[in-house]
Protein backbone atom coordinates (compact mmCIF):
# COMPACT_ATOMS: atom_id res chain seq x y z
CA UNK A 1 0.00 0.00 0.00
CA UNK A 2 2.80 2.30 0.87
CA UNK A 3 4.39 1.53 -2.28
CA UNK A 4 1.60 2.48 -4.50
CA UNK A 5 1.60 6.13 -4.40
CA UNK A 6 5.33 5.91 -5.66
CA UNK A 7 4.02 4.33 -8.56
CA UNK A 8 0.86 6.65 -9.03
CA UNK A 9 3.03 9.48 -8.50
CA UNK A 10 5.67 8.62 -11.42
CA UNK A 11 3.72 6.51 -13.76
CA UNK A 12 1.49 9.08 -16.19
CA UNK A 13 5.04 10.15 -17.60
CA UNK A 14 5.86 6.57 -18.33
CA UNK A 15 8.91 6.38 -16.29
CA UNK A 16 9.50 3.39 -13.91
CA UNK A 17 12.23 3.29 -11.22
CA UNK A 18 12.19 -0.45 -11.65
CA UNK A 19 13.55 -0.69 -14.96
CA UNK A 20 16.31 -3.08 -15.11
CA UNK A 21 17.53 -4.49 -17.39
CA UNK A 22 14.96 -3.01 -19.81
CA UNK A 23 15.57 0.99 -20.85
CA UNK A 24 14.13 3.58 -18.93
CA UNK A 25 13.71 5.89 -21.73
CA UNK A 26 10.43 7.92 -21.66
CA UNK A 27 12.02 11.39 -20.40
CA UNK A 28 16.14 10.50 -21.74
CA UNK A 29 16.31 13.76 -24.32
CA UNK A 30 19.77 12.96 -26.50
CA UNK A 31 22.26 14.22 -23.87
CA UNK A 32 23.57 16.78 -25.76
CA UNK A 33 21.83 19.96 -25.94
CA UNK A 34 18.94 21.10 -23.85
CA UNK A 35 15.55 21.19 -24.79
CA UNK A 36 11.63 21.81 -24.09
CA UNK A 37 8.52 19.83 -23.59
CA UNK A 38 5.16 21.25 -23.50
CA UNK A 39 2.12 18.98 -22.88
CA UNK A 40 -1.50 19.90 -23.90
CA UNK A 41 -3.27 18.52 -21.07
CA UNK A 42 -7.55 17.59 -20.98
CA UNK A 43 -9.74 20.25 -20.65
CA UNK A 44 -11.50 18.24 -17.89
CA UNK A 45 -8.03 18.17 -15.89
CA UNK A 46 -6.87 21.32 -13.52
CA UNK A 47 -3.99 22.17 -15.64
CA UNK A 48 -4.64 23.32 -19.65
CA UNK A 49 -0.83 23.08 -20.31
CA UNK A 50 2.63 22.09 -18.22
CA UNK A 51 6.04 22.77 -19.72
CA UNK A 52 9.50 21.12 -18.94
CA UNK A 53 12.51 22.15 -19.47
CA UNK A 54 16.02 19.93 -19.61
CA UNK A 55 19.66 20.26 -19.91
CA UNK A 56 22.14 19.25 -22.13
CA UNK A 57 22.40 16.41 -19.58
CA UNK A 58 18.50 15.15 -20.24
CA UNK A 59 18.17 16.55 -16.75
CA UNK A 60 15.19 18.03 -15.99
CA UNK A 61 15.45 22.17 -14.48
CA UNK A 62 12.13 23.42 -14.43
CA UNK A 63 8.55 22.28 -14.81
CA UNK A 64 5.73 24.51 -14.84
CA UNK A 65 1.55 23.93 -15.00
CA UNK A 66 -0.54 26.51 -16.95
CA UNK A 67 -4.44 27.01 -16.77
CA UNK A 68 -6.24 28.55 -19.68
CA UNK A 69 -5.00 32.07 -20.63
CA UNK A 70 -1.62 30.94 -20.30
CA UNK A 71 -1.59 31.73 -16.28
CA UNK A 72 0.48 30.03 -14.42
CA UNK A 73 -0.95 28.04 -11.39
CA UNK A 74 2.03 26.21 -9.72
CA UNK A 75 5.77 24.98 -10.39
CA UNK A 76 8.99 22.71 -9.34
CA UNK A 77 12.74 24.27 -10.27
CA UNK A 78 15.35 22.16 -9.93
CA UNK A 79 19.00 22.46 -8.61
CA UNK A 80 21.76 20.13 -9.47
CA UNK A 81 25.63 19.83 -7.78
CA UNK A 82 28.55 19.71 -9.47
CA UNK A 83 28.44 15.70 -10.05
CA UNK A 84 24.96 15.93 -11.51
CA UNK A 85 23.09 14.97 -8.27
CA UNK A 86 19.70 16.60 -7.56
CA UNK A 87 20.47 19.14 -4.88
CA UNK A 88 17.39 20.79 -4.31
CA UNK A 89 13.61 21.38 -6.02
CA UNK A 90 12.30 25.03 -5.74
CA UNK A 91 8.55 24.92 -5.10
CA UNK A 92 6.54 28.05 -6.88
CA UNK A 93 3.43 29.46 -6.47
CA UNK A 94 1.15 31.05 -8.61
CA UNK A 95 3.18 34.09 -8.84
CA UNK A 96 6.18 32.37 -9.51
CA UNK A 97 7.92 32.93 -5.70
CA UNK A 98 9.62 30.16 -3.95
CA UNK A 99 7.34 28.89 -0.88
CA UNK A 100 9.49 25.90 0.12
CA UNK A 101 12.25 23.69 -0.94
CA UNK A 102 13.19 20.11 -0.91
CA UNK A 103 16.99 19.81 -0.24
CA UNK A 104 19.02 16.50 -1.05
CA UNK A 105 21.86 15.58 0.87
CA UNK A 106 24.73 12.64 -0.29
CA UNK A 107 27.45 10.57 1.13
CA UNK A 108 30.71 10.38 -0.38
CA UNK A 109 29.28 7.12 -2.52
CA UNK A 110 26.51 9.45 -4.16
CA UNK A 111 23.75 7.84 -2.52
CA UNK A 112 20.69 10.27 -1.19
CA UNK A 113 21.19 10.05 2.91
CA UNK A 114 18.35 12.69 3.29
CA UNK A 115 15.91 14.43 2.05
CA UNK A 116 14.98 18.20 3.99
CA UNK A 117 11.27 20.17 3.38
CA UNK A 118 12.09 23.83 4.55
CA UNK A 119 8.90 25.36 5.21
CA UNK A 120 10.38 29.50 3.83
CA UNK A 121 8.05 30.90 6.75
CA UNK A 122 9.54 28.90 9.89
CA UNK A 123 13.71 28.93 8.26
CA UNK A 124 13.80 25.17 9.32
CA UNK A 125 13.22 21.84 8.30
CA UNK A 126 9.68 20.78 8.32
CA UNK A 127 10.69 17.11 8.46
CA UNK A 128 13.68 15.22 7.84
CA UNK A 129 14.14 11.94 5.99
CA UNK A 130 17.35 10.00 6.69
CA UNK A 131 18.70 6.82 4.83
CA UNK A 132 20.91 4.15 5.27
CA UNK A 133 22.46 1.49 2.46
CA UNK A 134 23.70 -1.91 1.84
CA UNK A 135 26.69 -2.59 0.59
CA UNK A 136 25.44 -2.51 -3.02
CA UNK A 137 23.87 1.00 -2.70
CA UNK A 138 20.34 0.34 -1.84
CA UNK A 139 17.88 1.69 0.52
CA UNK A 140 17.86 -0.69 3.55
CA UNK A 141 16.15 1.64 6.18
CA UNK A 142 14.90 4.78 6.65
CA UNK A 143 14.12 7.28 9.24
CA UNK A 144 11.79 10.32 9.81
CA UNK A 145 13.11 13.43 11.54
CA UNK A 146 10.48 15.67 13.05
CA UNK A 147 12.30 19.19 11.87
CA UNK A 148 11.38 20.97 15.40
CA UNK A 149 11.90 18.30 17.95
CA UNK A 150 14.31 16.46 16.00
CA UNK A 151 12.70 13.27 17.20
CA UNK A 152 14.09 10.06 15.27
CA UNK A 153 11.09 7.59 13.74
CA UNK A 154 12.01 4.20 12.08
CA UNK A 155 10.06 3.94 8.68
CA UNK A 156 10.56 0.93 7.47
CA UNK A 157 13.21 -1.41 6.72
CA UNK A 158 13.97 -2.97 3.21
CA UNK A 159 15.70 -6.20 2.36
CA UNK A 160 16.29 -7.83 -1.21
CA UNK A 161 16.06 -11.04 -3.37
CA UNK A 162 17.46 -11.36 -6.50
CA UNK A 163 18.04 -13.29 -9.08
CA UNK A 164 21.82 -14.77 -10.58
CA UNK A 165 21.66 -11.84 -12.99
CA UNK A 166 21.73 -9.53 -10.18
CA UNK A 167 18.14 -8.30 -10.72
CA UNK A 168 15.86 -7.59 -7.70
CA UNK A 169 12.84 -9.69 -7.97
CA UNK A 170 11.71 -9.29 -4.10
CA UNK A 171 11.23 -6.08 -1.86
CA UNK A 172 9.93 -7.02 1.17
CA UNK A 173 9.39 -3.69 3.57
CA UNK A 174 8.89 -4.21 7.48
CA UNK A 175 7.30 -1.18 9.12
CA UNK A 176 7.48 0.67 12.61
CA UNK A 177 4.26 -0.46 13.49
CA UNK A 178 5.40 -4.65 12.85
CA UNK A 179 3.29 -4.75 9.59
CA UNK A 180 5.16 -6.39 6.38
CA UNK A 181 4.28 -6.06 2.39
CA UNK A 182 6.45 -7.01 -0.41
CA UNK A 183 6.63 -6.11 -3.86
CA UNK A 184 7.24 -8.97 -6.14
CA UNK A 185 8.49 -8.02 -9.94
CA UNK A 186 8.29 -10.66 -12.49
CA UNK A 187 10.23 -9.63 -15.32
CA UNK A 188 8.57 -12.45 -17.94
CA UNK A 189 12.17 -11.86 -20.16
CA UNK A 190 11.56 -15.11 -21.89
CA UNK A 191 8.92 -13.89 -24.16
CA UNK A 192 7.85 -10.21 -24.64
CA UNK A 193 9.03 -7.37 -22.64
CA UNK A 194 7.08 -7.38 -19.73
CA UNK A 195 6.73 -6.22 -15.93
CA UNK A 196 4.42 -7.74 -13.29
CA UNK A 197 4.65 -5.74 -9.71
CA UNK A 198 2.87 -7.51 -6.61
CA UNK A 199 2.08 -6.26 -3.48
CA UNK A 200 1.69 -8.95 -0.87
CA UNK A 201 0.30 -8.35 2.47
CA UNK A 202 -0.54 -10.76 5.07
CA UNK A 203 -0.11 -13.50 3.00
CA UNK A 204 -2.38 -12.51 0.32
CA UNK A 205 -0.55 -11.02 -3.20
CA UNK A 206 -2.32 -9.35 -5.68
CA UNK A 207 -1.11 -7.56 -9.00
CA UNK A 208 -0.43 -3.53 -8.76
CA UNK A 209 0.93 -2.78 -11.92
CA UNK A 210 1.93 -4.08 -15.21
CA UNK A 211 3.91 -2.53 -17.83
CA UNK A 212 4.79 -4.04 -21.60
CA UNK A 213 7.62 -2.97 -23.69
CA UNK A 214 8.36 -2.87 -27.02
CA UNK A 215 11.33 -4.28 -28.91
CA UNK A 216 13.40 -1.29 -28.49
CA UNK A 217 12.92 -1.36 -25.23
CA UNK A 218 10.38 1.83 -24.86
CA UNK A 219 6.83 1.48 -22.71
CA UNK A 220 3.94 0.47 -24.97
CA UNK A 221 1.62 0.70 -21.82
CA UNK A 222 1.47 0.86 -18.38
CA UNK A 223 -1.83 -0.69 -16.20
CA UNK A 224 -2.47 -0.07 -12.50
CA UNK A 225 -4.67 -2.21 -11.15
CA UNK A 226 -7.49 -1.55 -8.06
CA UNK A 227 -7.86 -3.95 -4.21
CA UNK A 228 -9.73 -6.57 -6.37
CA UNK A 229 -7.23 -7.16 -9.06
CA UNK A 230 -9.17 -4.99 -11.98
CA UNK A 231 -7.63 -2.65 -14.25
CA UNK A 232 -7.77 1.03 -12.75
CA UNK A 233 -5.78 2.86 -15.01
CA UNK A 234 -4.02 2.49 -18.30
CA UNK A 235 -1.78 4.50 -20.09
CA UNK A 236 -0.92 4.22 -23.90
CA UNK A 237 2.20 5.46 -24.82
CA UNK A 238 1.86 6.18 -28.98
CA UNK A 239 3.76 8.38 -31.26
CA UNK A 240 7.27 9.10 -30.55
CA UNK A 241 10.31 11.21 -31.78
CA UNK A 242 13.14 9.97 -33.45
CA UNK A 243 14.83 10.74 -29.99
CA UNK A 244 12.42 7.84 -28.61
CA UNK A 245 10.32 10.87 -26.28
CA UNK A 246 6.39 9.90 -26.62
CA UNK A 247 4.43 12.66 -28.43
CA UNK A 248 1.12 11.21 -27.86
CA UNK A 249 -0.34 9.45 -24.78
CA UNK A 250 -3.73 8.32 -23.76
CA UNK A 251 -5.17 7.66 -19.87
CA UNK A 252 -7.97 5.48 -19.56
CA UNK A 253 -10.00 5.33 -16.18
CA UNK A 254 -12.25 2.71 -15.51
CA UNK A 255 -14.66 2.94 -13.06
CA UNK A 256 -17.78 0.83 -12.15
CA UNK A 257 -20.18 2.04 -14.81
CA UNK A 258 -18.18 3.39 -17.26
CA UNK A 259 -14.70 4.44 -18.19
CA UNK A 260 -13.07 8.12 -19.02
CA UNK A 261 -10.15 8.68 -21.21
CA UNK A 262 -8.19 11.90 -21.51
CA UNK A 263 -5.50 12.24 -24.19
CA UNK A 264 -2.06 14.17 -23.99
CA UNK A 265 -0.19 15.80 -26.21
CA UNK A 266 3.55 16.83 -25.87
CA UNK A 267 5.57 19.27 -28.62
CA UNK A 268 9.39 18.68 -27.99
CA UNK A 269 12.11 21.39 -29.39
CA UNK A 270 15.43 20.68 -28.73
CA UNK A 271 17.88 23.47 -28.63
Amino acid sequence: MKQWLLLCSIILWGVTLLAQPLKELDNVGVYDKPYLIVTTMNSEDEFAEMREKFNKQGKIVERKYYGDGFQLIKGVRYHYNKNGELESESLLNGFGEVYDSIVYRYNQKGECMATEVVNRKWTRPTWNVQREFDNLGRVNQQWLIHGETGRRQLMKQVTYKQDHQGNVEEELYRYADGSESAIIIDYNREKKPKRKIFERIDGTTRILEEINYNKNGYINNITLYNNREKPMTKYVYGKRDREGNWLTMKETNYYDSEKVVKSYKRKITYY
